[in-house]
């Protein structure tokens, strides 16, 4: 991902960058601003299932699977472990969740399930059918065109729930607040651009 980036990438102020945070207790990509520290944008990994799963339950199922696996993670991170000793066990546990099989090819439209690289906080499964994700549907948003998931109801409900109730508590990765006025001016003219 990095080199097709780097190749096809037209704004010299953009990088592209692998993120582990603390000792790789978590792994993504991130699309940072160079002149900017506080503007990024998360590239979260995903992996396939090597099947379709036939209903949700199912899918929930196998979703404490993975939860009780990533309790063991926990307890390693605690003990202390090295980098690439993690990106190990997330490839470990990857195989194990698989159970002696290989990923599906995605022809097949299995299920898709959100990267053991990233354990993201979910409100009911970590599996997703195939064509909840793709194709990928365009959308408008601020005279802008963006690509979202196909159906966007059904994957927004998966992991926040009721997604169209406002929130009692927002969590913010940066507090606005609390930058130097010389990066909230250069992020508002590069809005701008």
């Amino acid at each position: 991902m990095i080199e097709i980036f780097n190749k096809e990438n037209t704004d010299t102020d953009l990088e592209l960058e692998l993120f582990s945070a603390p000792r790789g207790i978590f792994n993504l990509v991130k699309i940072k601003h160079k002149q900017i520290p506080d503007l990024w944008v998360d590239i979260f990994p995903y992996d396939l299932y090597s099947e379709k799963v036939k209903t949700w339950d199912e899918r929930i199922r196998l979703t404490e699977q993975v939860n009780k696996m990533l309790e063991k993670k926990k307890k390693r991170y605690k003990k202390g472990s090295s980098v690439p000793e993690f990106h190990q066990y997330y490839k470990d546990l990857y195989t194990q969740f698989l159970n002696g099989k290989t990923p599906a090819p995605e022809k097949d439209c299995p299920d898709i399930v959100v990267g053991f690289e990233y354990v993201e906080i979910l409100k009911y499964s970590k599996l997703v059918p195939y064509e909840i994700v793709f194709p990928l549907k365009e959308i408008k948003f601020c005279n802008h065109k963006f690509f979202c998931p196909n159906n966007m109801d059904v994957y927004l409900t998966n992991f926040y729930g009721d997604y169209m109730t406002y929130p009692s508590y927002v969590e913010a990765h940066t507090d606005i607040s609390k930058m130097p006025i010389k990066e909230v001016l250069a992020i508002k003219e590069y809005i701008k651009k």
